[in-house]
Order: C-alpha cells, then structure tokens, then sequence
C-alpha cells in the first residue's frame, strides 16, 4: 500500500512538473524539431536551484514539512479515529491525500458510508 501512495505521489509531481518542462522549449523546436535535434551534438544537464521564497519552493515544503498535516486534515473532519490507519497505509501528506479512493478506504477498513462520503470529498479538495 505504501508503495502505491508513494508512486502515486511521484506521478502527480511529475505532472505538475509538465507545465514549466514545455514553457523552456523553444519556440523553433516546436515549430521543426528535427534541425533542434541536430544542433544539440551533447546532452546538456542542467541544475537548478530553488528560489526558498518562490511559491513552488513553499508549497513543497508545506507538502514535506508538517508531520501532523493529515492528522489535522482528519482532525478539521471530525474523524481524527482514523489517524493510525493513515499512517499505517502511508498517508503522511496532504499530496498523497489527493489521491485517496474506495480501494484505500477498504484497504484501511473504513466501512462507515458517511465517513467514507465525508474523507472522499474532502480529499478531493485538499491542496
């Protein structure tokens, strides 16, 4: 299970990745790709780092930095009894919260209809 949570994890950073990977290709690459390929005879590597005040930066570290955020999450629902089941299937932050569904709930044991409505929901709006 929690090799699951985390590949789910890795996927959805990946995607968020997309937008800013397409805003540095250049405009001629898009147009004709082929002479782009050409030009480039060694793969470049490229590091970069991170602006601490940039939003990106900030929401990363809300997403890392809180060891209590789920339990907080389930604490604001009212259904703070599920905690240790969170835990145990490697619900540790609210990214990995986004991707909650039936399968996790029945995996955590979670059979209570309205609370299963209520962390669905909820977990779709998390951030």
């Amino acid at each position: 299970m929690r090799e699951e949570v985390d590949r789910r994890v890795a996927q959805e950073v990946e995607w968020q990745r997309i937008p800013q990977q397409a805003a540095t290709i250049p405009a001629t690459a898009v147009a004709d790709p082929v002479p782009a390929l050409a030009v480039t005879e060694q793969p470049v590597v490229a590091i970069a780092i991170a602006d601490p005040s940039s939003p990106v930066v900030a929401r990363a570290t809300a997403v890392v930095g809180d060891d209590d955020q789920v339990a907080k999450w389930l604490e604001s629902l009212g259904l703070s009894q599920y905690r240790e089941k969170f835990a145990a299937c490697g619900f540790d932050t609210l990214l990995s919260i986004r991707m909650l569904d039936n399968e996790d709930l029945d995996s955590m044991g979670i059979t209570a209809q309205g609370h299963r409505r209520v962390l669905l929901a909820a977990a779709t709006k998390t951030k």
